[in-house]
């Protein structure tokens, strides 16, 4: 054990040899890789109209409601999530994205149902049943939909 005046002398001592002290806050914490992701379906959600609000702030009520399910208490930001953590969020974040994509896929269908050459229409645009249960696939077939809606018809992949 040193005391006070010994640890301030080999502070100093440190200090002279070229020693610098290095503060870890919490902006410089190495976040997961899959936040990134996370953030991408989310602004994608939002883009496309299927959720109201985009904010971070409503992203981390998303996090904090998706971790409380995994570890009983919620992490508070996404910023803070691990990659145990983050993997499971993500993935219920693409079931949702999933749910809402195909949610108007289907209401799009019943409306065209109701126009003249609506199979011709539906069969173009790949919406006739059965729908594509893949995540990338869904979003595919949502993505033509709204280049269609848009007016870019050229643009169906």
């Amino acid at each position: 054990d040193m005391s006070l005046p010994e640890l301030e002398t080999a502070l100093r001592t440190f200090r002279d040899s070229g020693f610098k002290r290095k503060n870890k806050r919490s902006s410089e914490r190495q976040r997961s890789a899959i936040v990134g992701k996370i953030r991408a379906v989310w602004g994608e959600m939002h883009a496309a109209g299927l959720i109201q609000c985009g904010s971070e702030a409503a992203l981390n009520q998303y996090v904090v409601r998706m971790t409380t399910r995994q570890n009983g208490a919620g992490i508070s930001r996404a910023d803070w999530l691990t990659d145990a953590l983050a993997g499971p969020v993500l993935e219920s974040l693409k079931q949702w994205h999933r749910r809402e994509m195909l949610a108007a896929i289907k209401r799009l269908r019943e409306q065209l149902a109701r126009s003249p050459g609506a199979d011709k229409w539906c069969e173009l645009l790949d919406i006739n049943d059965p729908l594509p249960r893949n995540y990338e696939q869904v979003k595919r077939v949502f993505k033509n939909l709204q280049n269609w809606l848009r007016g870019e018809n050229g643009r169906i992949s």
